[in-house]
């Protein structure tokens, strides 16, 4: 947060196109990090920030968290920004173009009275070019034809199935969306099972009470208690209810494939 009261919080997420750094390569000369500073430094509001973070990436390229190549970059590809001031917020996703010289932006506005959650996954839909609460890049819809993405004969482009490859375990994303939506407006009733790309979730739902800094660090602090997904409950707990896991990964000599982890995943 800057002294203007912009604050951007930040979760990475996979992306169709990624891009390496000149320093390693690659084209690109920015990344998330340096966007984030150079924004909280140079803007007083969150719709400049955002501007000033995309017209930066698309003229310098954006480059991934990872760029060792394959599923590794794509999953590290893209970037999902909450860019907040004292009167709106937003939710602003980048990834590189296809081209790994440039960078494919949007940004929604959150509204008024209602939270949107980022886990790992872009959550913006359904881009409307005439609703001042969107914002994008001024290549988004000539790479999404050029790449046999979208075109208008499919209505409004879709930024998260257009621009993001299909999770192999997707509650890795859902359910913590799910978990949020659930707890700070109970009465929606989401499932907790959805589709790869949450179809059936909202980008963001109607806070039904006023939250204070205590709801957000109880969000923060959940490992899903009281729910059927609970981290606190069962063997895996052991004997002080530790909800802590650890993240699986193939090991030489471990004899699992990556369908046996995805399979036997716990919640994130």
């Amino acid at each position: 947060m800057n002294e203007h009261q912009v604050a951007i919080g930040e979760s990475t997420c996979a992306a169709r196109f990624w891009s390496a750094p000149v320093t390693a390569g690659g084209k690109a000369l920015l990344e998330v990090r340096q966007l984030s500073q150079i924004a909280l430094e140079r803007t007083t509001t969150a719709r400049d920030a955002i501007k000033l973070m995309g017209t930066l990436a698309e003229k310098y390229g954006f480059y991934a968290a990872d760029w060792s190549g394959g599923d590794a970059s794509k999953g590290e590809g893209g970037e999902a920004l909450t860019v907040v001031d004292k009167n709106e917020a937003w939710v602003f996703h980048i990834l590189a173009d296809d081209t790994g010289t440039s960078a494919i932006w949007a940004a929604q506005r959150v509204p008024d009275n209602h939270v949107a959650a980022v886990a790992n996954q872009f959550v913006i839909r359904k881009i409307d070019p005439s609703n001042n609460d969107f914002m994008f890049s001024s290549n988004i819809f000539e790479i999404a034809k050029r790449q046999n993405l979208w075109s208008e004969e499919n209505g409004q482009l879709d930024f998260l199935k257009t621009f993001a490859p299909m999770r192999a375990h997707s509650p890795y994303t859902t359910r913590r969306v799910w978990r949020v939506f659930n707890m700070l407006a109970p009465s929606i009733s989401l499932p907790p099972y959805t589709t790869p790309y949450q179809d059936d979730y909202p980008f963001s739902v109607p806070v039904e009470s006023m939250l204070t800094p205590e709801d957000l660090m109880r969000v923060q602090r959940d490992h899903y208690e009281g729910t059927e997904f609970d981290l606190t409950k069962g063997l895996a707990a052991g004997p002080y209810g530790d909800p802590n896991r650890f993240d699986p990964a193939p090991q030489p000599d471990d004899n699992l494939s990556m369908i046996d982890i995805i399979e036997g995943s716990y919640e994130r």
